[in-house]
């Protein structure tokens, strides 16, 4: 039996993981100490709150600071969250805080601003990503499987440590593109837009542009 190929093949947010270089890592030793596994699993749920409740504090402040500056324009914020503090059970579920976190700063600092949050990429490895669009006033779901407008993007990097947030004038192109095609494959799906590339065997179902063919 032949291998299906999907008509709508999928296309990363971003092709590259190490594309905005990632750290080396650091050695460490450690120390086993035998321990219950039941105490070893609520040491590492409340460390990773605690990361996660530090991250979401990170956002509120890097974001005022930085939207403080520019003011009611459009742009289209690229999410860069590390994997290790999703739950594999529910990614989607541990992802909405920190989009949502992105989408209630703008209203903070301008309660004109208009946040929508748009997709969501999960890969192996140590990233995954998001996509909130600012003041994009000009999109419509219906229509988004044909849209190729350019909106300025900027990377917003939520790291353990410090996050940061800058402009990425060439991921421009390539995120349109991606978010086209996410629209297509998706059909009528609700957004957030969810692809999952640790999954290698999901494929996109119900493609816009075969609904419109068999129209």
């Amino acid at each position: 039996m032949e291998e299906y190929q999907s008509p709508c093949p999928r296309h990363p947010l971003i092709k590259s993981k190490t594309s905005f270089g990632e750290g080396h890592q650091r050695s460490t030793s450690s120390v086993i100490i035998p321990l219950n596994a039941h105490i070893i699993t609520l040491i590492m749920d409340d460390s990773i709150q605690q990361i996660r409740n530090h991250i979401m504090r990170q956002i509120q402040r890097v974001l005022f600071e930085f939207l403080r500056d520019i003011g009611p324009d459009t742009m289209r914020v690229l999410g860069d969250i590390p994997n290790s503090i999703l739950d594999p059970k529910d990614y989607l579920g541990s992802i909405r805080p920190f989009a949502s976190k992105d989408q209630d700063c703008p209203h903070e600092s301008h309660a004109s601003h208009e946040t929508r949050f748009i997709a969501v990429n999960i890969y192996r490895g140590k990233h995954f990503y998001f996509v909130v669009d600012l003041n994009n006033t000009d999109y419509n779901y219906q229509t988004a499987h044909e849209c190729k407008t350019l909106i300025p993007v900027h990377i917003l990097c939520l790291s353990k440590r410090e996050p940061t947030i800058c402009r990425k004038p060439e991921l421009v192109g390539p995120i349109a593109e991606s978010l086209r095609i996410m629209h297509n494959g998706h059909g009528q799906d609700p957004l957030p837009l969810f692809d999952n590339y640790c999954d290698e065997n999901s494929q996109y179902g119900n493609p816009r542009s075969l609904q419109h063919d068999a129209r």
